[in-house]
């Protein structure tokens, strides 16, 4: 039988439940023959990886232009309504141009929801407005980014003509004369 001590009761609060410690365990010790790849070609530190950039601007030149104004302004006070709509009309008049947009709207509600969280609104009573607004923004911006993805149809695919297949689940109604 091995020797073992027993430590922890389960009577004392302060103590960890019983568990049991063996003599004869070994302490697991480093290998000394292990060579580490850390100097080879394979292994690099993270740090020195690129990572890609994601703050890159996306969509039409009206929203990469919002986007690189939207560190400048204190607050978006109401301002995403006319930002919203005066895309609209952009958009309206040619959609084929801002497939991209949805992506552009969502990464600005991502920049507004940051920086609307970075905010001191804790103590500064002016920020909770602020943060108010901010949270308006980004809901905003989010929708209009759902709008705009539902409502560019989705493009075929070059290699296949509209008519190569039928789905056998559609109905498929009579002309009405």
């Amino acid at each position: 039988m091995r020797d073992k001590k027993e430590w922890g009761s389960g009577s004392d609060s302060r103590s960890c439940p019983k568990a049991e410690v063996h003599l004869d365990d070994e302490i697991m010790l480093e290998d000394p023959n292990y060579q580490s790849d850390e100097g080879s070609e394979c292994s690099i530190r993270s740090s020195s990886i690129p990572m890609p950039a994601f703050d890159a601007p996306t969509g039409c030149a009206y929203l990469q232009m919002l986007r690189s104004q939207i560190d400048e302004s204190l607050t978006s006070g109401g301002e995403y309504v006319e930002a919203i709509f005066t895309h609209r009309e952009i958009f309206s008049a040619q959609p084929a141009v801002h497939r991209d947009c949805a992506k552009g709207f969502t990464d600005i509600a991502a920049v507004l929801e940051k920086r609307a969280w970075k905010s001191d609104w804790e103590s500064n009573p002016d920020a909770q407005g602020m943060l108010m607004s901010e949270t308006e923004a980004v809901s905003a911006f989010r929708y209009e980014a759902w709008v705009i993805a539902n409502s560019i149809p989705m493009q075929p695919k070059a290699t296949a003509s509209a008519y190569s297949h039928r789905a056998s689940s559609v109905c498929m109604m009579p002309p009405a004369y």
